[in-house]
């Protein structure tokens, strides 16, 4: 199944939604919201939608006095995922009593950072009902780039015959002005086409749905 990605243009809490190349059915909403957040803020909202899609939880926020490595050894401690499970196991049982698959996307700046956190949680929440809306390139990050073709090989080979994907997106990054990579459509990116089918496209083909951010990048994929 192909799904395209419609970002914006919606009322908050919802900020974007996947619909259907062929059909335009609605196949998820995207909440600003993540695991560990108040789920009151979008139940209501997305009543009569088949599955959501929340951020994997957003890094611990401290002040100024508190250091990069504590504000990183907080988050993804033993007590850190400990208090992901217990939010996420409820968030799960909520969406399920509202009749909602719930997808959470892991990213760089979220507690599944990395393919490797990512597929041991995968493996941990198999009695959860939830699954994944798996976003390889959003584990990139700036200093990653240099490496790029080493890193989306490892993704590949790590994310292969993950029973909780439930949908996979391919899309490209590209460099801002303030040297920060941005979400973009394949087609407007600094990753090849190629690369990403040659790296990723194992676990892209095996998916029972692919998400892109346009049309066209279908073709330049060769989906």
């Amino acid at each position: 199944m192909n799904l395209i990605l419609h970002a914006g243009h919606q009322s908050a809490p919802i900020v974007g939604e996947i619909r259907e190349v062929d059909t335009d059915m609605a196949f998820a909403q995207i909440v600003d919201a993540s695991v560990g957040s108040d789920a009151d803020d979008w139940l209501d909202a997305c009543a009569g939608a088949k599955r959501v899609v929340v951020r994997c939880a957003d890094p611990i926020h401290a002040d100024a006095s508190v250091s990069d490595d504590e504000r990183l050894l907080a988050s993804w401690s033993q007590a850190g995922w400990a208090q992901f499970d217990e939010d996420l196991a409820m968030l799960d049982q909520q969406a399920i009593a509202a009749g909602i698959e719930l997808m959470i996307r892991p990213s760089c700046e979220g507690m599944l950072s990395d393919a490797i956190c990512t597929m041991a949680w995968a493996r941990r929440a198999q009695g959860l009902g939830c699954t994944l809306l798996l976003d390889p390139v959003g584990w990139l990050t700036g200093s990653m780039m240099r490496d790029v073709d080493d890193h989306l090989r490892r993704f590949g080979e790590l994310c292969q015959s993950c029973s909780k994907i439930g949908a996979v997106l391919v899309r490209s990054v590209r460099t801002d002005a303030a040297g920060k990579l941005e979400e973009v459509r394949v087609g407007e990116g600094e990753l090849d086409p190629k690369l990403i089918m040659d790296r990723l496209g194992r676990v892209i083909r095996d998916a029972d749905a692919v998400v892109v951010l346009d049309w066209m990048d279908l073709d330049l994929l060769g989906l």
